[in-house]
């Protein structure tokens, strides 16, 4: 391999010099990658916090979070419910707000019924102990007391 030198002339490598020019010319392109792509996904993280937070602000005005602890009763807690009028189906957190057992909710329900959901809840079910219990527990009781609302529903309607 030849480099120009400071006189203009070729300057012919030997392999040593090839090698570590090779290498600090392959360290240089990828530092320059690492640091540009860090630089695009500070700025990604950045955008997508100020998304969230619009979405929260907007979601704040339409749904409610409760607690439920991992001994509730569904049965019980819908009694109370509708015995004050509250008609809101629960959901829970995941990638988006789902409602267990409850086809076309967005569609059928959304407007008309709302919904509360289950804090402290997510789709992440890698999770171990204690989290992945109330995970598991609140789809399980979102199930069930939607289930009950739906009877309760459909009794209405006829």
């Amino acid at each position: 391999m030849t480099l120009l030198s400071d006189s203009s002339e070729p300057k012919v490598l030997d392999p040593l010099e090839y090698v570590v020019f090779l290498a600090t010319l392959l360290v240089t392109m990828f530092l320059t990658v690492l640091v540009v792509g860090c630089t695009d996904g500070n700025q990604a993280d950045e955008i997508k916090s100020d998304r969230v937070e619009v979405e929260a602000q907007t979601m704040s005005n339409e749904i409610t979070e409760i607690i439920v602890s991992d001994s509730a009763d569904f049965r019980d807690d819908f009694r109370r419910a509708i015995e004050s009028g509250d008609n809101r189906f629960v959901g829970v957190w995941g990638y988006a707000l789902e409602v267990p057992g409850v086809p076309d909710y967005d569609e059928l329900y959304s407007e008309s019924n709302g919904v509360k959901v289950i804090a402290g809840t997510s789709d992440n079910f890698e999770v171990m102990g204690d989290d992945a219990y109330h995970n598991t527990f609140s789809r399980n009781y979102a199930r069930g007391y939607n289930s009950l609302l739906l009877s309760h529903l459909e009794g209405e309607a006829q």
